[in-house]
């Protein structure tokens, strides 16, 4: 690929495969496509019923993706005597409404054969009566220089729709012939089958961490050389009071969140202080945070403790907290008004907890630790490609 320069060659991209040389040509969809509608007239028991016949395309299914997932096909039912479009390969569906305008006019092309399958109400249809390659259409109408175009089309107040004959009829485009066509769609296709693939490698290592972490435990925790110590010799509650600024933080499921990048001046009606080494406990069995490393202030509704260093490993209790909580959940939690299973901090004092000691907590977290750097490393990955397909989509398009 070799960039060329809008300003001295115009109307080609910024980016190119060099054995193009051709000048874009201007026209419009209504030149290359025709138009046809979606579903029309159905009912919710049309979709729910029993008899339901045949499938069409979800409003998700072609928001989502710029190739339509068949296998997220749904059904349903069609009356012989119904005149209703039916899609064809090569087809391609937009997005018609949506509740924001820049949801709007997302494109997805349908490249399987099926036979009776229809469209969700929501969207319409663009069927080529030209030679030209749908899938490159797909991704350029999802290009960003194409969607600023495409966002003042969207009318309304609380629900936006496309204006579909001004986007259909009037809004030029500039294509490049079928072969550069097939090039660039080619080419954007195989980014996203990496995307996808990235995404099933770092479910599997999810996966994969979750089983080691599940074995682990209950190795351990039947394990009965293994010493058990209570609440209270694990975990020293303290409360520090200052006038110094803070990050602030939030607790979730998955531990301690910042939620502002400036830091806050800390007040003692609003916030309490941990320090690393600590364990932050909310309010229910879920919200827990382990600070390793951090200083910082959150809500005064939590609790904070010192994690004992001379008995427990603070990476160790941080992999292994929740299982530790869900384990003894029946005699630890209350119900609440505010959430299902709310933690009785009354009985947890009195909870003892199997600990392995220092050595083989060390050789668990390593394992642990080993995996969530790879988990890091394939989503770092992940997100540059994201953003390698987000420049092209940007450069490749005019």
């Amino acid at each position: 690929m070799t960039n060329i320069i809008n300003k001295k060659i115009p109307n080609v991209p910024a980016l190119r495969f060099p054995e193009f040389k051709d000048i874009y040509v201007f026209t419009n969809f209504s030149s290359i496509f025709s138009l046809y509608n979606s579903l029309s007239d159905k009912n919710y028991e049309d979709f729910k019923s029993e008899k339901s016949n045949s499938e069409y395309i979800t409003y998700l299914n072609v928001f989502e993706n710029v190739i339509i997932n068949v296998k997220r096909n749904e059904k349903v039912y069609i009356d012989e005597l119904e005149k209703q479009n039916k899609v064809r390969c090569g087809d391609i569906f937009i997005t018609q409404s949506s509740e924001t305008p820049k949801e709007v006019a997302f494109s997805s092309v349908l490249l399987d054969n099926i036979n009776s399958c229809y469209l969700n109400s929501f969207c319409f249809g663009m069927r080529p009566i030209k030679m030209l390659n749908s899938l490159y259409f797909s991704y350029m109408i999802r290009s960003p220089l194409l969607r600023r175009r495409i966002f003042p089309l969207a009318q309304g107040i609380t629900r936006f729709n496309l204006n579909k004959v001004h986007f259909f009829e009037k809004m030029n485009i500039i294509i490049p012939n079928l072969n550069e066509q097939t090039k660039i769609a080619n080419f954007l296709s195989l980014i996203d089958k990496q995307i996808e693939l990235q995404n099933k490698i770092i479910k599997e290592y999810k996966l994969l961490k979750k089983g080691i972490i599940n074995n682990i435990f209950n190795f351990f925790i039947n394990n009965k050389k293994n010493s058990e110590y209570n609440f209270q010799q694990i975990f020293k509650k303290y409360k520090r009071v200052n006038n110094n600024v803070y990050s602030q933080f939030t607790i979730g499921k998955n531990g301690l969140k910042l939620i502002l990048d400036e830091k806050i001046k800390y007040q003692l009606d609003k916030h309490i202080i941990f320090d690393p080494n600590s364990c932050i406990f909310g309010l229910g069995i879920d919200e827990i945070g382990i600070s390793i490393n951090e200083t910082g202030c959150c809500s005064p509704v939590y609790k904070t403790y010192f994690i004992n260093q001379k008995i427990l490993n603070s990476f160790f209790i941080k992999l292994f907290i929740n299982k530790y909580l869900n384990n003894i959940k029946r005699y630890i939690t209350r119900k609440s008004t505010r959430r299902n299973f709310e933690i009785d901090y009354k009985e947890l004092i009195k909870t003892k907890f199997t600990i392995p000691n220092f050595y083989y907590q060390s050789k668990y977290s390593n394992i642990c630790i080993s995996l969530e750097n790879q988990i890091s490393l394939m989503l770092n990955i992940h997100k540059n490609l994201l953003k390698f397909k987000h420049n092209l989509l940007v450069k490749m398009f005019i």
